[in-house]
């Protein structure tokens, strides 16, 4: 339930729903945040035909 409703509750507030004090202690390794954000953008801009990377 808690996965369901958080995935929910990301597609409605998108990344920008996501407090700041909450990322920067996310670790930030090989496959940390900055790489998950990088793979998600990629995933939307495949699924939605988009070229140009995100600015």
């Amino acid at each position: 339930m808690g996965a369901m409703t958080g995935a929910i509750a990301g597609a409605f507030h998108g990344g920008e729903g996501i407090p700041s004090v909450w990322l920067e202690v996310l670790e930030n390794g090989a496959k940390g945040r900055d790489y998950v954000r990088q793979l998600a953008e990629a995933l939307y801009r495949r699924k939605h035909g988009v070229t140009a990377p995100a600015a």
